[in-house]
């Protein structure tokens, strides 16, 4: 059995084999345009020099050093709440089932057994439904039909040395489905854009754009909803190299502040084995 490791400060994977791997995630960033984040900061710099341009309040008197700072604590600080939504949600899953964590090293989706991930869905209502009732309704359902709960499982792929970690894996028989967490401010959207930001930082209107994503995926709008679709597909391809079978759709629950949106995601795993197999061959 293979024992898999995390340093969550490289976001890396290692194994005791010495295998090491890249994570979903960072393999979807490969085939996404590049953020130029120096180049968009200079244009808002000039913007906040022409009194005649629509962000000139907003970025006025900033130089672009100041504009990515700015960025920066606010992609941090959204990092610390979706993180602590994160944990959350992951030790009332935790405390409420029979589940083994190990301290060092993760529960892979070779520890499964009969016995583990069993809930205890009345000490799970106690703690979610009050903050999440979305949430608690969703798993009270999947309870109710005999699934058993696994958050923060991983899963690896040693040939092509892919890994990732799947926010709730349901298990009923052979059968299992993926819920994730996300905590993005804006909706997610699955056409190509960007949504405008207002002087107080409050969000605008979205704006389209073409972008596509890098080939293999050379056909898909490179938008947030499709990576996380490719993200989760891929950790579905994953578990199923294991000889479990997905039940669709698979799902994210989107946690704002306006509340938390359901979403059903389409089925992207031949996609995502593609890009994978891109991946291990450049």
């Amino acid at each position: 059995m293979t024992k898999l490791y995390f340093d969550e400060v490289a976001h890396k994977y290692t194994d005791d084999f010495g295998t090491k791997y890249t994570s979903v995630t960072t393999i979807i960033g490969k085939y996404s345009n590049e953020f130029d984040s120096l180049a968009i900061a200079k244009r808002c710099e000039a913007a906040g020099r022409n009194p005649e341009s629509p962000k000139y309040e907003k970025y006025k008197g900033k130089t672009a050093e100041q504009i990515m700072e700015e960025w920066r604590q606010n992609s941090e600080n959204a990092c610390v709440s979706g993180t602590n939504t994160h944990a959350f949600i992951e030790e009332s899953l935790l405390e409420s089932s029979t589940y083994e964590k190990y301290s060092d090293h993760m529960f892979t989706i070779e520890n499964i057994s009969s016995n583990l991930g069993v809930l205890d869905i009345d000490r799970f209502r106690e703690r979610v439904e009050p903050k999440y009732p979305t949430i608690y309704k969703t798993i009270a359902l999947l309870h109710s039909q005999g699934f058993r709960f696994f958050p923060e499982l991983a899963v690896f792929n040693q040939r092509l040395g892919i890994s990732g970690t799947i926010d709730l894996f349901c298990l009923k028989d052979n059968k299992f489905l993926i819920i994730d967490w996300k905590t993005n401010k804006d909706p997610i959207m699955f056409e190509a854009g960007r949504y405008e930001k207002s002087k107080d930082g409050q969000r605008g209107k979205f704006i389209p754009d073409s972008k596509k994503m890098l080939p293999p995926l050379f056909f898909m709008p490179d938008s947030t909803g499709n990576h996380y679709t490719l993200q989760v597909s891929g950790y579905a391809w994953l578990a199923e190299q294991f000889g479990y079978e997905n039940l669709k759709p698979n799902l994210i629950f989107q946690i704002r502040e306006e509340g938390v949106d359901m979403l059903k995601l389409r089925d992207f795993r031949r996609h995502s084995k593609e890009m994978f197999e891109h991946f291990a061959q450049i």
